[in-house]
């Protein structure tokens, strides 16, 4: 599944649709999509999407202003991420996203963010500017999102998992029947740990930005944020240069004289003993932890 599905849905002609992809970027953190968010907002004829678009952007903007990426989160979630594999920069950023000093890194942003006007704007300036008690409450919005990153997601020794493809319906017709928080909770965070499937991100979405219990958003947001890994690394692997990516860091580690990215002859021929490889690394890693 190509993650960039949803940056595409921005434009649909259904207002539902375009409504529904700003609520699953903003849920998942996905900072390639403010400048895309900007530009729908600008032309968009739906309040309620202007509504959505203009939620994901506050969620997304100081992360992006702040250097996150998506693909260093999915990265250390799934505990690849390797000083070799980020640049300097990137993974300065990175280690100041952690539990330990997440309150003094965003702390500072917000002195920052708050005293100038322009970032006041956020997003959408001019058109929605807002006081400095609402410029406050999205940076919080934001500091919960970044405070996630690598404190609160299940650390342990994870298994990358397939996609899920098994019918969820049943599911997500419980969540949204029930009025019980426990039960919300638990259900979303099972769509994610045990399905794993792309078609929960919807409901889960809509949870984050809607339900008036937080503690049910924040497990909808995890839950998202977990399927949006997964869909961002098999998407990585079948098509991008992940796994050349981490046969080269294997054959660094041994000493072995790397092949450039790019050179094997098919994007698969190494795909299975990369990865058995990686998973050697993270036990390893987690031994010496």
């Amino acid at each position: 599944m190509n993650p960039n599905v949803w940056l595409d849905e921005l434009h649909a002609h259904e207002a539902a649709v375009r409504r529904r992809a700003a609520a699953i970027l903003g849920t998942v953190g996905e900072v390639g999509a403010p400048d895309a968010l900007l530009a729908q907002f600008r032309r968009e004829p739906d309040e309620s999407t202007k509504a959505a678009i203009q939620w994901a952007g506050r969620r997304l903007r100081p992360l992006q202003e702040a250097g996150y990426t998506t693909r260093s989160a999915m990265l250390a979630y799934l505990h690849l991420d390797a000083p070799d594999m980020q640049d300097a920069n990137e993974q300065a950023v990175i280690d100041q996203l952690t539990f330990h000093n997440q309150s003094t890194v965003m702390q500072e942003k917000r002195s920052k963010f708050l005293g100038n006007t322009v970032g006041a704007a956020l997003v959408f300036a001019p058109a929605l500017l807002f006081s400095g008690s609402s410029a406050n409450k999205a940076l919080n919005d934001a500091e919960a999102l970044a405070a996630q990153v690598s404190g609160d997601l299940p650390r342990g020794k994870p298994t990358i998992a397939r996609l899920g493809s098994a019918d969820i319906a049943p599911f997500i017709q419980r969540l949204r029947a029930t009025n019980d928080v426990e039960s919300r909770k638990s259900i979303a965070l099972d769509l994610a740990y045990t399905h794993n499937h792309p078609v929960a991100l919807p409901i889960l979405a809509k949870l984050c930005m809607d339900d008036p219990v937080e503690a049910v958003g924040e497990a909808a947001e995890r839950a998202a944020r977990h399927i949006y890994y997964h869909i961002v690394y098999w998407h990585e692997i079948e098509h991008g240069t992940l796994a050349t990516e981490l046969a080269q860091r294997e054959q660094t580690a041994r000493g072995e004289a790397v092949n450039p990215v790019g050179t094997a002859s098919s994007p698969h021929d190494d795909l299975a003993e990369a990865l058995r490889r990686a998973e050697e690394q993270r036990a390893k890693r987690q031994k010496r932890s």
